[in-house]
């Protein structure tokens, strides 16, 4: 069975809702599509959402059932991937710390501009490090959680009648969101495929 619910509808709900917690977004969801163990029925996600002004922002997850709460400062960074948040895959240490780096070079260096400042995150994104894709389908898989960028791999069992999935995995689209200092957001998507 398909659930008619896709974790894409997730960020558009919450920038919709009126809830300001974690319980109250969860008690929404439940509400607006009538099914309380709605995120058990979604493909596996991690959505982080909040709010700017005080720097605090949740996580929600059908990874675990863990409640996280992230509270930002200044020089902290956090990534998400298909892992489960407190567990995070190899590629999310790297993109973290390659996340501070180009950080920190951008705030030393008044040369570089926003746009550039940009491409060089879209560089981080784009990072590759699978190797030589074989005809091995589990090790390709196995692989992913050590490369930032996943280059389309053909799905082993991609005719098991699921309309919802596609004959490739991969990395689809890529989004970066900028915050200046006055507040002002950049919301930046490429889509690859």
């Amino acid at each position: 069975v398909i659930n008619p619910v896709s974790r894409g509808v997730l960020p558009l709900d919450y920038v919709v809702s009126d809830s300001v917690t974690r319980s109250q977004f969860l008690n929404e969801l439940s509400t607006n599509y009538n099914d309380s163990e709605l995120l058990t029925k979604i493909g596996g996600f991690n959505l982080l959402f909040g709010d700017l002004k005080n720097n605090s922002f949740d996580i929600i997850s059908n990874k675990n059932n863990s409640d996280f709460k992230i509270f930002t400062r200044k020089n902290e960074y956090h990534g998400l991937s298909n892992s489960s948040f407190d567990e995070p895959w190899e590629k999310v240490k790297s993109g973290e710390h390659l996340l501070q780096k180009l950080t920190e070079d951008y705030n030393k260096n008044d040369f570089i501009g926003k746009e550039q400042f940009v491409e060089q995150l879209f560089d981080l994104l784009s990072l590759n490090t699978l190797g030589n894709i074989t005809q091995d389908y589990q090790g390709n898989f196995e692989n992913i959680r050590n490369t930032i960028f996943v280059p389309p791999l053909k799905v082993r069992d991609y005719n098991r009648n699921n309309l919802l999935a596609g004959e490739y995995y991969g990395t689809r689209t890529q989004t970066i969101i900028l915050v200046d200092k006055f507040g002002k957001i950049s919301y930046i998507e490429r889509n690859l495929h």
